[in-house]
């Protein structure tokens, strides 16, 4: 009895040991196949974490090397090297402990050499835009960014000091853009106010606002039927900044030097530094999910629509990375005057 149980304890692991002897050259064979043909089965999506197909590999080595290949670029180029050349004095000294004047000074003067030549261009391109329609958007706009500050203040009073409000809320407009700036809103501190030259206009049969505003029920209603004109640029916004406008070779620079790669376009590891470093020139700020950077200010005018004899106005305006409303205006004895302003999109 003992050796007949011997024997069928050996057949056993015989039998187990060929089984698994052939489960392995199968699954070699299987593993070989793969190979040959690609790793289709892996890279179907079912089992994708598990490989890499090498251009995915390409990619990923595109990805950390492209904003160092777009830094070089822009020292190589004379519009945008003294850009780079002073944002590197400046993470210089982010990592000292103690600041070193003289690199401070150097570094203020290099970043001039980027903004001042752009001012020089802004100017003239502001300069030509001088029709009526272009004052026109300009006079509406204006009148809408100080409704807006007006605005701003009483909120932001009423959340700071609201014991004081009554006899704080009729302070002059100068007092209450200070108010607002030394509240610690960065995009006011920039020295530049950044705007789109281009303003998508349209015009519609309206007698009165009421009728002028059921007409215009969404910020994107219409858009291919819109006409496109040159806005005359305020020479300084009601905050005190001034203008830039934001050409397309300047938004292609600042693309450079932020990193941003059309084919990827998410922040790189350095964004946040250079959106400190840029934020005393001018507001830099990341849009959806990364896709980019916003560099024209806040707010931001998207278009606007008039009634036939320009006496009725309703503007889009753009008042964060995603978010906007309308604003209603009147032409009073000659003057723009904001009467509502309605907060209605989410993007």
């Amino acid at each position: 009895m003992e050796k007949l149980a011997s024997f069928y304890m050996e057949r056993c692991a015989c039998f187990v040991s060929k089984c698994f002897l052939k489960k392995i050259v199968i699954l070699l064979i299987a593993l070989g196949g793969l190979l040959v043909t690609g790793c289709a089965v892996l890279t179907n999506g079912l089992s994708g974490s598990l490989y890499i197909e090498s251009s995915k590999v390409q990619q990923i080595i595109d990805k950390a090397e492209y904003p160092a290949k777009r830094m070089q670029e822009l020292k190589d180029d004379p519009v945008g090297a003294p850009l780079v050349k002073s944002y590197e004095m400046f993470a210089a000294l982010m990592e000292q402990k103690n600041m070193d004047s003289s690199l401070v000074d150097s570094m203020r003067l290099s970043r001039r050499a980027f903004f001042e030549p752009w001012k020089r261009v802004s100017d003239s391109i502001c300069n030509s835009a001088s029709g009526e329609l272009s004052l026109e958007i300009r006079a509406v706009y204006e009148a809408a960014f100080r409704f807006g500050i007006e605005s701003d203040y009483d909120y932001l009073l009423k959340e700071q000091d609201s014991l004081h409000y009554e006899e704080r809320k009729d302070v002059s407009f100068e007092d209450k853009v200070e108010f607002l700036k030394s509240s610690g809103l960065g995009e006011m501190m920039a020295h530049f106010f950044v705007v789109r030259q281009d303003v998508p206009y349209f015009v519609k049969p309206a007698k009165t606002l009421n009728e002028l505003e059921t007409l215009v029920s969404s910020p994107w209603e219409e858009r291919e039927k819109y006409k496109v004109t040159n806005m005359a640029c305020m020479e300084k916004n009601p905050l005190g900044q001034e203008t830039l406008v934001l050409t397309k070779e300047y938004s292609t620079l600042l693309d450079a030097f932020m990193g941003v790669d059309p084919k990827y376009a998410f922040p790189f590891s350095d964004s946040n530094l250079k959106e400190d470093f840029l934020m005393v020139a001018i507001s830099v700020v990341s849009r959806h999910w990364g896709h980019g950077f916003h560099y024209e200010s806040f707010p931001a005018i998207m278009s606007v629509v008039f009634n036939e004899n320009r006496t009725l106005a309703i503007l889009n305006v753009m008042g964060s990375f995603n978010t906007g409303g309308f604003y209603s205006l009147e032409k009073r004895d000659g003057v723009w005057k904001t009467v509502a302003h309605k907060n209605t999109w989410i993007m």
